[in-house]
Formats: C-alpha cells, sequence, structure tokens
C-alpha cells in the first residue's frame, strides 16, 4: 500500500479548499492508497522572513514592491480590511474544524519538521487549489514539494491562481521554474496554469478535472442524506468577494420575479446576516436550491455536479483568475451562465442541457481518475 502525503492550501474557512482536499483523499482511497494531508504550522515570523526578507531583492523595483508591500499591510483601510477578514475566519473555523476532523485525515507539522516528511512517505501529490498561487506562497517552496526526492513529486490539478507570474520580485519566475523542472508529473486544473507551465519550463501538461468532479452526485448525496436544505423555494447566493450594489440588486429582482427567497452564504467578507453552514451543508444548499448565483469556482463546480441552474460574476476584488471558471464552463458547454454587473438577470437564459452537461461529467471523472492512475500511482518510481 502506497502511503502519500498531499500538500495544498488548509484552513477551515473555505468551503471548497475543504471540500477538493477531501475529494482526493477519497479518490486515492479508492485506490487503495493510504493519505494524510500535511498541514504546516508556521510561526509568524517565518511568514514575514519568506515574504519579505526571503524574497531575493536584487532590482531597485524590488525594493519598491517591498516597501509598497509594507505600507499597504499598515493603511487604515488595510487594516480594516484585515481585521474584518480575521473575523470571518474565527466565525468559519468552529463551524467548518469539525469537517475536517472527521473527514480528512491531517497531519499537522512544525515548519522545523518538513525536512523530515520525505522518508515518511512514499509519494508527494500538490495540489488541488491555489497551491502555486505566488501571492500566496511566494518564495516557500513546501507547495513545490521542496523537500522530497524528485522520483515522489506530483502534482494534480494544482492552481497559480494567477493568469501569469508576476515581473516583480524578479527572482521569483526563476524560483518557479526551478520549483517545478524536477516534478515527476504535472498536472494542472486550468488553462493559464499550463500556458504557464510551458512558458516556465517548455512542457505540455494536462489539465485536469478538479477533485471533486471525481465524485459523482450519488458519491456525494451518500454524505448529504437525502433531507432538503429549506422547505421555502430559494435562490442561494454565495459570493467570496463582496458584490457590488448593483448586482445585489439584480438578484433582489430575480428573486422577487421567481418566487424565491433569497438564502446567503458567508464568503471571504465578514457578514452577520449571511449564513456559515458545515461544508456538506454547502454543498446540500446547491442541491436542492431553484438557481445559485456565485463568483465561486467551486459552487459552479457542485452546481454542475447536482444538475442546478446557476449564474456566475467576476469577483470583485479581481483576486480570482477567470481562467479557472472559463476552463471549467467551457469544458461543460456553459459559457452563457456568465453575467456582469449591469446584467438584468431577468433578460439572461442559459441552455442548461444537463443531459449534455451529465455526459460530459462522467467522462472528466472517468478521465481524472485515469490520469491518478496512469501518471501518479501507476508511475511511482521506488528506490
Amino acid at each position: 500500500m502506497k502511503k502519500i502525503g498531499i500538500i495544498t492550501l488548509n484552513g477551515d474557512f473555505n468551503y471548497g479548499n475543504r471540500l477538493q482536499n477531501f475529494a482526493l483523499q477519497q479518490i486515492l482511497k479508492k485506490e487503495g492508497a493510504e493519505v494524510d494531508t500535511i498541514a504546516v504550522k508556521r510561526k509568524k515570523i517565518d511568514k514575514l522572513k519568506h515574504e519579505f526578507i526571503y524574497s531575493h531583492i536584487s532590482t531597485i523595483a524590488d525594493i519598491k514592491f517591498v516597501i509598497q508591500k509594507l505600507i499597504g499591510k499598515i493603511t487604515p483601510n488595510s487594516l480594516r480590511k484585515r481585521k474584518a477578514y480575521k473575523k470571518m475566519i474565527n466565525a468559519k473555523k468552529d463551524v467548518i474544524a469539525p469537517f475536517s476532523s472527521e473527514y480528512i485525515s491531517q497531519k499537522t507539522v512544525k515548519q522545523s519538521e518538513v525536512a523530515d516528511l520525505n522518508d515518511k512517505y512514499d509519494l508527494f501529490i500538490a495540489g488541488s487549489d491555489q497551491v502555486w498561487n505566488p501571492n500566496i506562497i511566494s518564495f516557500d517552496d513546501t507547495n513545490f514539494l521542496g523537500f522530497a526526492d524528485s522520483h515522489k513529486k506530483f502534482s494534480y490539478s494544482a492552481s497559480f491562481g494567477v493568469s501569469e507570474i508576476p515581473a516583480t520580485p524578479k527572482k521569483l519566475r526563476d524560483h518557479f521554474r526551478n520549483s517545478l523542472t524536477d516534478f515527476q508529473y504535472i498536472s494542472v486544473r486550468e488553462n493559464a496554469g499550463k500556458k504557464i507551465i510551458k512558458e516556465l519550463i517548455n512542457v505540455d501538461v494536462e489539465v485536469a478535472p478538479d477533485p471533486t468532479l471525481l465524485l459523482s452526485k450519488q458519491e456525494w448525496m451518500e454524505f448529504l442524506k437525502p433531507e432538503k436544505y429549506h422547505e421555502t423555494p430559494y435562490l442561494l447566493v454565495y459570493f467570496i468577494s463582496e458584490p457590488a450594489k448593483e448586482t445585489w440588486k439584480q438578484i433582489q429582482c430575480f428573486a422577487e420575479a421567481k418566487g424565491l427567497k433569497i438564502i446567503k452564504i458567508m464568503g471571504d467578507s465578514y457578514d452577520s446576516k449571511q449564513q456559515i453552514v458545515t461544508p456538506l451543508d454547502f454543498i446540500r444548499s446547491i442541491c436542492f436550491a431553484e438557481y445559485v448565483i456565485t463568483d465561486s469556482f467551486h459552487s459552479c463546480v457542485f452546481s454542475i455536479v447536482m444538475n442546478t441552474p446557476f449564474f456566475v460574476y467576476e469577483r470583485s476584488d479581481g483576486k480570482g483568475v477567470s481562467s479557472r471558471i472559463d476552463t471549467l464552463l467551457q469544458t461543460f458547454g456553459l459559457e452563457d451562465t456568465r453575467v456582469k454587473i449591469e446584467t438584468p438577470l431577468l433578460t439572461v437564459n442559459p441552455a442548461y442541457h444537463f443531459d449534455q452537461v451529465n455526459s460530459v461529467l462522467m467522462q472528466e471523472k472517468k478521465r481524472g481518475v485515469e490520469l491518478i492512475r496512469k501518471h501518479i500511482l501507476n508511475n511511482f518510481v521506488t528506490d
């Protein structure tokens, strides 16, 4: 039995993150592997070192970048946002953490213990989610499995979360290039990631389905149980970033015209009027909704899996690379579910051909599992 360590983003405040982690573990366990998700516990000083001291400053532009970053962290608006963000995390943690404890096998290690992991696992998988987002990991090489022997390094549906690697700091691209060269196998989540890999190391890689797509509706329903989320017909609203006032106006008009109650689940902006739910209730709320309105990749995924009609907006904070949703919608022929801030929702009539969607879903599920079998589990090289 292969013992596999997963490196992904950790934190009990993001539904998509917890559910993709759970799904990847489930698939690997079905294939007979023993799996742990590894959470690296970092001290604040270690984070600051990676963010600033270890930034490999080599140009005037790099110095300006670091100064602007420091100043940006202490502006009144930034401090206010960080305070609200921390409040959101603390509010969600108590509701979401029990899911991680019950459904995800997780091992927490200190930063000083990361080097010891290589001898404890047969192979490592980086992914899914934005494990290679330069705005999150900077020069830290843990998510690139820098602690592992090259023949143990794999990725599945990993995402950069950006459309290109930033030009500043200057050495960042070289760091990413060097970190990717000795992987045994790489697959990414979206077309933008495929393009980045090609530009960095001149390798063509697979765009692999997100792990949440590798479990069928029936498999997800085994965890959800059949009970409804709400008796009253409702419209589910879930935004990672706070939507514009005009967007809210369009949502309210749409709900009134359809005779639907609006249910809001809290994203990354704290709002006491919005609900905090468990990851399983997050899926259940999508499953039984009449419509879903969102800016979230994984809300789109579960709307597809559950055959729930949905509309998707761009994220208002500019942090969500549209490529990941574009790739998903193109795969399933649902490009017309995208809407703009000023678009009246009542005038949008996407073609929800769920028979066709389900056919593609079966193909993607099969393709994803085969990629894992062929390129990770069956291609593993022993010492």
